[in-house]
């Protein structure tokens, strides 16, 4: 007997594969442009941002080796750093050349620091919600705002996060040394191994006096990380 059935959904079945195939093709070309897109960005992004370093490494180097052209510098240097992620570079690189210099070229960083008003920027980080820019902002300051963030620094020498409480810490003790580890016994926490060892190494780092009176008040903190600091400190004591 003929059956309808085999010539009546075939062709439907035939359709809906074929609309299926279509689709895919589509779907494939879509994500193959999209892909090329993005890429094409990425590297127009990365030339662009390759460009502004060169320029700004150059105009830094200008200002750091010829002060008596700083203002004709800026201006220039204005131009080139208006967006925010151009701005964080400038700030990267100040931070290192401060701290990677002494003397005149750290000096002159800092001006440069002062000049676009770099330390609000650096003081909001401390009241970010991501730790990680919270511990990028305690860096900046320590390296080259130095006294001049220590008030907010010290607020987090006790943070529920660990990385920033580290930093905290060893942010202090690079601003103010011995003093800093003064002012901090009483209200220290449990202190790291890794605190322990990076205080230690800070303190080493630069040549310090430690009179008879602090090392004996140190020696009988209540907290255990901070007696045991002081004994590794001990050869450094000096009688007052």
């Amino acid at each position: 007997m003929f059956d309808v059935n085999v010539f009546t959904w075939a062709p439907v079945e035939d359709y809906w594969l074929v609309q299926i195939v279509q689709y895919i093709i589509a779907l494939i070309g879509v994500v193959l442009f999209a892909l090329a897109y993005f890429r094409l960005i990425h590297t127009v992004t990365e030339a662009n941002r390759r460009k502004f370093e060169s320029t700004l490494y150059s105009l830094l180097s200008k200002i750091l080796n010829h002060p008596e052209k700083k203002e004709q510098y800026l201006k220039r240097m204005d131009k080139l750093v208006k967006k925010h992620w151009q701005k964080e570079i400038l700030l990267d690189q100040l931070i290192n050349i401060c701290y990677s210099f002494k003397g005149v070229y750290a000096d002159r960083g800092r001006e440069v620091f002062d000049h676009y008003k770099f330390l609000k920027r650096s003081k909001r980080k401390l009241k970010s919600l991501r730790w990680n820019k919270v511990v990028e902002g305690i860096i900046e300051l320590s390296i080259i705002a130095e006294k001049d963030g220590r008030r907010e620094i010290f607020k987090l020498i006790n943070d529920p996060h660990p990385e920033v409480r580290k930093e905290a810490r060893i942010a202090i003790v690079e601003i103010d040394r011995i003093q800093g580890l003064i002012d901090m016994n009483g209200v220290l926490g449990k202190m790291s191994r890794w605190t322990y060892i990076s205080i230690f190494s800070v303190l080493q780092r630069s040549p310090f006096k430690l009179s008879t009176k602090d090392f004996n008040a140190l020696s009988k903190s209540k907290n255990p990380s901070m007696r045991k600091l002081v004994r590794e400190l001990e050869p450094y004591a000096v009688a007052d």
